[in-house]
């Protein structure tokens, strides 16, 4: 097996972290979350995650994912609001759906279900909800 120059590999990682990112699907939540899983660090994860997309095995990421967000609340984790990143949603974002989403919801409600959904898997989703809120 040939080994790649380091930059060579970088550019790998990057085309992977790219893919993680691609269709905003996917947040820095999802890649702490994984990284916790697989016994790993999150850039690590994002690339993992990645080469798992370029390799058409989204069902198998998603399956993954959901194993992984079960253990990280059990392990008594969370993410936070600033974990959300793709896009980073702002305190405009969370008013905005929570006028939507109504019955009384504040902000930080909105923020707190934005964060429930996004922490397995579930970002494409909030972006949809933010788009109809607009």
């Amino acid at each position: 097996m040939a080994i790649l120059p380091s930059a060579a590999l970088a550019q790998n990682d990057q085309a992977s972290v790219d893919a993680f990112y691609r269709g905003q699907k996917y947040t820095y939540c999802d890649a702490k979350v994984l990284a916790h899983f697989w016994g790993t660090d999150e850039w690590s994860a994002k690339i993992g995650a990645g080469e798992m997309l370029l390799q058409r095995q989204e069902k198998d990421l998603k399956d993954k994912l959901r194993n992984a967000a079960t253990r990280w609340s059990q392990d008594g984790n969370s993410c936070g609001f600033e974990d959300m990143d793709n896009p980073v949603y702002s305190y405009d974002d969370a008013a905005a759906l929570a006028a939507y989403w109504g019955g009384g919801m504040t902000p930080y409600d909105a923020k707190m279900k934005i964060v429930l959904n996004v922490e397995g898997g579930g970002n494409h989703w909030v972006v949809s909800e933010l788009a109809k809120a607009r």
